[in-house]
């Protein structure tokens, strides 16, 4: 009667191979001093046995194992994803900051005008006796700010003052308010200032 000699177990996916190789190992040494001994057909059903054992220690490793190899792959993912959605937002808000930043070359309200971004709001008003000329620009809104971008210019068109957000206790705020009560300015008017169109 022909014996079946002990199975060859397949280790499934992500288990830790090295607990399980230890006790297969252990059980083919038994099978093969067993047989080299000439044992009779108990031995073989022991060392069946004891293979068996095996391969049910192999079974619950992969069990306590597979899924813990998920669940790290998983925080892995959200940490990469963090990662970039951090790093995108940085990147958006910088760009939109920077757009908004005026550049050297803008001496003049016209100068001003044809680099920027058109404004939401351009309005003349009376600070302490003074002519300011305020410029309501765009908001950066990737920057969260509570309000939006405000360019302060004096009676020559000079720019003196000027925040790309405010609400937050910009210096700029202060002229929001004002300008949305004065009457709106077009941008050509606007650059009338520092031309010698318009006086203070």
């Amino acid at each position: 009667m022909a014996v079946e000699g002990p199975r060859r177990p397949c280790f499934p996916l992500g288990v830790c191979r090295s607990s399980c190789i230890n006790a297969l190992t252990q059980s083919r040494i038994l099978t093969t001093m067993t047989s080299m001994c000439g044992s009779s057909l108990g031995g073989f059903r022991t060392s069946n046995i004891e293979f068996g054992v095996a391969e049910q220690r192999c079974a619950r490793s992969s069990l306590y194992f597979y899924p813990r190899v998920h669940v790290m792959r998983y925080r892995f993912a959200c940490l990469i994803a963090i990662f970039f959605v951090v790093f995108a937002w940085i990147f958006l808000a910088s760009a939109e900051l920077k757009r908004l930043t005026p550049p050297e070359t803008a001496t003049n309200i016209r100068s001003f005008a044809e680099c920027m971004p058109k404004p939401q709001r351009v309005a003349r008003i009376n600070d302490a006796g003074k002519t300011r000329i305020v410029w309501i620009g765009d908001t950066a809104s990737w920057a969260l700010p509570s309000g939006p971008s405000c360019y302060i210019f004096d009676a020559s068109g000079k720019l003196i003052e000027w925040n790309a957000t405010t609400g937050d206790g910009e210096p700029t705020t202060r002229y929001l308010q004002q300008a949305y009560q004065s009457p709106p300015m077009t941008v050509q008017d606007a650059s009338g200032y520092g031309t010698g169109t318009f006086e203070n």
